[in-house]
């Protein structure tokens, strides 16, 4: 942590870049969640539609 040592403006100026980092980070970690969660939703539906595809081909082959 910077030593308080300084003019007020010196201090202030400190204080908001450690603000904009401390943003951009939070904003990075949020996208970076919402970008998984869409993965994972997608991984759902991929897998749903195989297995309803199976299911489908199997019941074709017992009305044969």
């Amino acid at each position: 942590m910077p030593s308080s040592s300084g003019t007020p403006e010196e201090q202030v100026r400190q204080r908001y870049d450690r603000y904009l980092r401390y943003k951009d980070h939070l904003f990075a970690s949020n996208k970076s969640a919402a970008d998984l969660g869409i993965m994972a939703l997608k991984v759902a539906i991929l897998v749903n539609g195989a297995a309803a595809i199976a299911l489908l081909a199997f019941m074709g082959q017992l009305w044969t």
